[in-house]
């Protein structure tokens, strides 16, 4: 009597993946990876290109307003000689202006500049460039009244850890075209505007070294300001 003769159909199944299919699969998984890993460093760059573009934005915007602001600089030359019409003030970290530049581009009448540096309370996160802008001559015409005197302070730069502002010029008292830390006229404006701001180690924000001649001014031949280099 023979035994009866089972067919092994599980056999086949059960004997696992052959070396074939295991590297098909291998390949597979490592195109896939390679794939996802580029995909990522791809949306780093471009976040890291966002974040950068960001950063810089805001200088750029300053910088852009210090060349505006300060290539139509007005002296004010009246009867009296009261401090707060001086044409120009300017200290190691503020200077004070008139200006008919409007960020609106449109003309508006003389605005008096006022740009500062304020330190932080916390001396981690640095301080703030500050701007107030003031209207000192409205424009209005014959028959119309002049609009109120409008004042607004906003912020140029915040996290910024020093502002130093130079003027090169001469005064009345001595007639020498040098640079100076500060610069007090009632009627006369420094040629150059010398603007350099510092931010933290760590910040990736770059500030370029602005020289900038004033309108009224001839500028040619004008040395570097002190410990600078142009």
């Amino acid at each position: 009597m023979t035994r009866p003769h089972f067919a092994k159909a599980g056999s086949r199944c059960d004997s696992g993946f052959t070396l074939i299919e295991m590297l098909v699969a291998l390949s597979l998984l490592a195109l896939i990876s390679s794939v996802l890993a580029a995909s990522i460093g791809t949306a780093r760059m471009a976040l890291a290109f966002v974040e950068r573009s960001a950063a810089v934005a805001p200088v750029q915007g300053t910088q852009a307003f210090f060349r505006s602001a300060l290539a139509q600089a007005r002296p004010i030359q009246r009867d009296g000689t009261s401090g707060s019409d001086l044409s120009f003030l300017g200290a190691p970290s503020a200077m004070t202006f008139n200006t008919s530049y409007s960020p609106r581009a449109q003309f508006e009448g003389l605005y008096r500049i006022e740009i500062g540096f304020e330190p932080s309370t916390d001396q981690r996160a640095g301080g703030e460039l500050i701007l107030t802008q003031t209207m000192v001559r409205p424009l209005a015409g014959e028959d119309q009244v002049p609009p109120p005197v409008a004042r607004r302070r906003s912020r140029l730069l915040e996290n910024v850890r020093s502002v130093e502002f130079n003027y090169f010029g001469a005064l009345d008292d001595d007639g020498i075209l040098r640079w100076r830390p500060t610069w007090v006229h009632l009627d006369k404006l420094p040629r150059l505007v010398a603007v350099d701001v510092q931010f933290g180690k760590t910040d990736t924000r770059r500030w370029q070294r602005l020289i900038l001649p004033l309108f009224v001014s001839d500028a040619s031949s004008v040395p570097c300001p002190p410990r600078r280099s142009c």
